[in-house]
């Protein structure tokens, strides 16, 4: 009886330890805001591209900065207004500092819901039933699921989004040249240099 007992707590232990990791999961909460890391399932998204490498999860996340603490006078300068340091270039906006093009690009969309869009060209191109154009009427363009308010945040964000989803196919290969293809990098193993996500010729 007491074998019994003792094995059915083990079970039960198992089985709150697994109901707690899935309630700890922040999958959900990633495909809300359409980008965020999960620990538990070792994957993430990036303005609703997923990523399954945590390196070049990281070279695209953001980081909270405090302005004051900033010792480069052009970083001050754009830090709190937003914008890119032209000695630095980091990106700045929203209390984020970002290192990657791609993300200075993509960082300026608002999330929306489709189903909350009354212009069907707008909707039809937020899910992503057409390549998208910008709208004058609505004065926006959308990218996915983010709305950019102005045609050249448009446009770079569509140039940005394309480098992205790029990256995250070329991380089945090589983790670190898809890492390189978003921050104008050269992948150590590989060698390669990149320039705007494409492989700059030898």
């Amino acid at each position: 009886m007491k074998k019994t007992a003792i094995c059915l707590l083990a079970l039960g232990l198992v089985f709150g330890m697994g109901a707690t990791v899935n309630a700890e999961c922040t999958c959900k909460a990633n495909e809300k805001t359409g980008s965020g890391w999960c620990t538990d399932c070792k994957h993430g998204l990036c303005y609703g591209v997923e990523v399954k490498n945590e390196d070049l999860y990281k070279a695209l996340a953001g980081t909270k900065v405090d302005a004051k603490a900033l010792k480069c006078e052009g970083c001050k300068a754009v830090a709190e207004k937003g914008g890119t340091c032209d000695h630095c270039k980091i990106t700045y906006a929203n209390g984020m500092s970002y290192g990657s093009f791609v993300s200075a690009a993509l960082c300026c969309g608002k999330m929306t819901d489709p189903a909350t869009i009354k212009c069907e060209a707008c909707k039809g191109a937020a899910e992503g039933k057409s390549e998208g154009a910008y709208c004058d009427a609505c004065k926006a363009g959308f990218v996915g699921h983010f709305a950019f308010a102005t045609k050249t945040a448009y446009d770079a964000a569509k140039g940005a989004m394309k480098v992205l989803a790029n990256a995250a196919k070329t991380c089945a290969t090589c983790p670190t040249c898809a890492k390189a293809m978003v921050t104008n990098g050269t992948c150590d193993k590989c060698k390669a240099t990149y320039l705007n996500g494409e492989k700059k010729k030898a």
